[in-house]
């Protein structure tokens, strides 16, 4: 990786690849050394286990019942929650094409969505991709509680109110 990383001399790289100590998925983040004049020094790299950032991803999927990707842009999954999927799987390109920085929405049809943006400084896209209809249903859940909650509120204030008008006037009629 050194030399490749010598020879073309990006800025920085991010690459994914198994630890050779630890033999393990690592994410490797290496940048260029410059000196004052611009003039290329080395290269300074440091690696994060590849199960680091699927804890991470794992977290979002449970919490928020989506399914999350760190994809190049060939489609190819580089950061996924599940270690299969890392560097096995594509996601569709004109999925992640249309992402010019912007979050983009995308509907896949049946209540599935996805959302992609593209991450400059990676050069990858974040795909985030659930099915709107269960979010919609627990929408409309919360909605119809909360309307029947308001009704119950809307009935206790009546009858009480009622109450009040009936005892005052029993007070007004007996003076």
């Amino acid at each position: 990786w050194y030399r490749e990383f010598t020879e073309l001399k990006p800025e920085y790289n991010i690459d994914v690849d198994v630890d050779n100590i630890h033999d393990e998925l690592t994410v490797f983040a290496d940048v260029s050394l410059l000196d004052a004049q611009g003039k290329f020094l080395g290269v300074c790299g440091v690696g994060r286990r590849m199960e680091t950032a699927r804890d991470l991803f794992r977290s979002l999927e449970s919490s928020y019942n989506v399914r999350v990707d760190l994809v190049d842009a060939s489609g190819e999954v580089k950061i996924n929650a599940r270690e299969d999927a890392i560097e096995n799987e594509k996601i569709d390109i004109p999925l992640i094409l249309e992402s010019g920085g912007d979050y983009v929405f995308h509907s896949l049809g049946g209540g599935k969505f996805a959302v992609t943006k593209y991450l400059e400084r990676l050069n990858w896209y974040l795909v985030v991709q659930g099915d709107g209809s269960e979010a919609s249903t627990r929408y409309y859940n919360v909605i119809f509680l909360n309307i029947v909650l308001c009704f119950l509120v809307m009935a206790l204030m009546l009858a009480a109110s009622r109450i009040i008008v009936m005892r005052t006037n029993v007070l007004t009629n007996a003076s």
